[in-house]
Parts: C-alpha cells; sequence; structure tokens
C-alpha cells in the first residue's frame, strides 16, 4: 500500500465576516483603478511571505495537512453578498475576516482587508492588518496649509489623512507597527525582505520609467521588512513575525511665501501587506512551511475584483460628468483624451497582469491544476507535484508519485488525478 507521506489534504469550506460600507461615494478622485491595485496586492503580498520563510523548514504538524478554504464575504458593497479574499488554513483552525469600507475614504483608501487565523489552542496564528497610507510635505507652511484641509474636511465627512514624515518599511515594522498593533511588545530585530526587495527593485523601476515617459515628475522607492516581536498572550511567552512593503511617492510642489514662490517635495506613503505570523517563542522556525502554505494560497476573487473595477469605471465617469456640467465647452475634447488613455491603459493593463499572474504564481509557490472531469481550476502548493480530486471540492496533495488515495480506506472517495496547467 501507498504511503500516505507528503500528502495534503484540502477542505473546501469558507468562513467570513465583513465590516460596514458602502461603495459609490464621490470622493474618490485620487483612487487607483482597483483592478491594478488588487493585481499589485496579490503578488507582492506573496512574496511578503515567500521571501523569508524557508521552503524546507521542518513541519512539526505531521506527514500532512488537511486544510479547508476560508473566505472574506463582502456584503454591503454590492447588491448581495460576494466572496473577495480567499485562502486555505488548516481544517481545525478559526477564521475571522473583514472588508471595510472605511468611512470618508481616508487618504483615498476604498476598502481595507483584514483576517486572523489561528490554531485550535491559539498559540498559532496568521494575521493580515488593514493597510495603512499617509503623507507628508517638507515646507511647514505647506504642513499647516494640509492640517487646515484635513479639519475643514472632516466637517464634510471627510476622513484626514496623517501627517507623519516618510520611512522606509524597517522603521515602519520597528517604530510604528509593532507598537500599533502589539502594545508592549519588545523588538527583537528588524531584517530586510531580501527577495521581495528584488522583485520590488524591479516595480519600481518599470513605474519610474513610465512615469518619465508621460513627464511625471516623481520619484518612486519601495522597500519590504519584518520585524521579530517578542511579548506575552494569555501569559505565554511568544514570538511574531511582523511584514510590511511600504511605498513612497515624492513630487514637487509650488510654495507661496512672504510674498515669493517656492518648490517643496510633497510625499504620499503606502504601508500594505502587514502580515503577521505568530508561534510560541522558540518556536517561529519550526513552523515556517505550515505559513508558507496558508499565506500563499491568498487570492483575490475575481469576480469582485471584476465588479470593483467597474466601480472604479463609474466613479470616474461620474467625475467626468461633472466636469462636463461645469464646463462643457472642454466635455468632447476630455472625452477624446480619455477614450484614447482607456485604451491605452487598457492594452497595458491586461499585458501587465498576465505578467504579475506569472510573478505571482512563482513568489506564492503555487501551481494550477484542472479537474479532468469538470474542468475546472484550481491553484494549490507546487511543493508536492501530485494533485487529486473527488469531484466535490475536495483535494489531496503528495509528493509522492506512487501515492494514490484510492488505495487508503480513510481517504473515501472515487479520486481522479489532476492535470497541470500553465498559466497563459
Amino acid at each position: 500500500m501507498a504511503s500516505l507521506r507528503g500528502a495534503l489534504v484540502i477542505d473546501r469550506c469558507g468562513t467570513g465576516e465583513t465590516g460596514n460600507g458602502r461603495l459609490g461615494s464621490p470622493r474618490a478622485r485620487r483612487l487607483r483603478p482597483a483592478r491594478r491595485a488588487l493585481t499589485f496586492a496579490l503578488a507582492f503580498a506573496a512574496a511578503s511571505l515567500a521571501s523569508r520563510v524557508a521552503a524546507g523548514g521542518p513541519a512539526s504538524e505531521g506527514a500532512y495537512h488537511r486544510m479547508k478554504k476560508a473566505v472574506v464575504i463582502d456584503q454591503h458593497g454590492f447588491e448581495k453578498p460576494m466572496p473577495a479574499l480567499s485562502l486555505l488554513i488548516p481544517s481545525d483552525w478559526t477564521f475571522e475576516g473583514a472588508l471595510v469600507y472605511p468611512k470618508g475614504m481616508p487618504c483615498g483608501e476604498l476598502v481595507k482587508f483584514q483576517f486572523r487565523a489561528q490554531s485550535p489552542d491559539g498559540k498559532l496564528a496568521v494575521e493580515l492588518f488593514p493597510a495603512y497610507v499617509w503623507q507628508w510635505v517638507d515646507d511647514p507652511n505647506s504642513r499647516r496649509l494640509l492640517e487646515a484641509s484635513n479639519q475643514q474636511g472632516q466637517r464634510f465627512g471627510k476622513a484626514g489623512c496623517d501627517l507623519l514624515q516618510p520611512m522606509g518599511a524597517a522603521n515602519f515594522v520597528s517604530k510604528l507597527l509593532a507598537p500599533k498593533v502589539r502594545p508592549g511588545s519588545h523588538v527583537l530585530g528588524v531584517e530586510p525582505l531580501q527577495e521581495v526587495n528584488e522583485s520590488l527593485k524591479r516595480q519600481v523601476q518599470q513605474a519610474q520609467a513610465q512615469a518619465d515617459q508621460v513627464g511625471l515628475k516623481v520619484r518612486i522607492s519601495a522597500d519590504a521588512a519584518r520585524a521579530k516581536v517578542a511579548y506575552q498572550a494569555k501569559g505565554a511567552s511568544v514570538e511574531e513575525w511582523l511584514s510590511a512593503v511600504v511605498t513612497v511617492r515624492a513630487q514637487p510642489m509650488p510654495t507661496f511665501s512672504g510674498g515669493r514662490m517656492g518648490h517643496t517635495t510633497s510625499y504620499s506613503e503606502q504601508a500594505r501587506f502587514l502580515f503577521g505570523m505568530r508561534a510560541p517563542a522558540g518556536q517561529l522556525a519550526a513552523h515556517e512551511k505550515l505559513f508558507r502554505l496558508i499565506v500563499s494560497s491568498l487570492r483575490v476573487e475575481p469576480d469582485w475584483q471584476s465588479r470593483m473595477t467597474q466601480v472604479q469605471m463609474n466613479i470616474a465617469a461620474i467625475q467626468q460628468k461633472g466636469e462636463a456640467d461645469r464646463a462643457k465647452i472642454r466635455q468632447q475634447t476630455a472625452q477624446d483624451i480619455q477614450r484614447i488613455q482607456n485604451e491605452s491603459f487598457q492594452n497595458r493593463q491586461h499585458a501587465m497582469d498576465v505578467q504579475a499572474e506569472k510573478f505571482s504564481q512563482v513568489l506564492r509557490g503555487v501551481e494550477t491544476y484542472r479537474d479532468p472531469g469538470s474542468g475546472e481550476k484550481v491553484e494549490l502548493s507546487n511543493q508536492y507535484g501530485h494533485a487529486w480530486t473527488n469531484g466535490t471540492g475536495d483535494y489531496i496533495l503528495s509528493d509522492s508519485p506512487n501515492f494514490n488515495p484510492n488505495e487508503h480506506k480513510e481517504l473515501k472517495g472515487d479520486w481522479r488525478q489532476m492535470q497541470h496547467v500553465e498559466p497563459r
């Protein structure tokens, strides 16, 4: 009889909770297209994990992992609830997730994700914290104007944008993230995420080249780091990795002081892919492979992503119509320019999406399999090499070419081997 060593059994069952919020706010002028933002988020969320988790780390959880699908549901964004984000977690773990539309859209943020998955005894956990966005300007007078603008916007229900000096990922995770999400924790060390930084460098170069091509005067930088923190949780000593990817966009802006024109620099900063991976003190390394398996399965649901893209297009259309009403003489010219830009963007975006999908799969350590019976495709870990399905949403992964689940009585069902599919 074939061995069960290296097998991974997956149950499909979704759970999730959502926050409150609504779509369609008119205060979305500075939002990026949702499809591009979410594709970017997926690629680097996976990179944040893959860069610092040792692929060959010991697995203290046994010869195989039984997993289930956990889902964050968008309850309030559309006419009916929609799955928005999914991942695989051990079948006996609990899961709490939320998708929130922040009131007043602080710093133009339309939506925020967060979740926590943890073992039954609470000793192991993987957590995604909401992204954080802030701004800064070097000139003191300009900062005072921004503060006044934030205060005025708050009177009309628009959330302000925090004013903080630009900082890299290392300072963010150790000086801002750790005190915020783990008050009283002790930072044991901070280190850059080298593999993520290598991929970030390529992404930044591409974005900088596009900005230069259209004459946009902007300097873009990005880096990733993680901090190892220690603290007490329910009377026990625990350790946790807190990781983040921080991007900074610096642009020149004019100033006027003392009757003279001058120039300063303004900054838009974002910290995303804020992951926490927790284990009892001294046991982080022993669970790296399991953490990698969980976070590498993170996936934005395509249907929800498509709807968010449409929302952004609707917001843009509303803005265009408002401009046309205020200045009809510019309407036709504005529409022609927008059409040309949209066509150019869609062509570039399609090519970027194809490359991002391939890049994301490599970073996340997953590959696509097809059910030979139904034709359904699913992404599963590439650490095993062989997959089976029983056609009811259950999967088995194994790293043994001789393993056959039909030979094991405890794995009831009619299992058929799945086919590898290359991303296209």
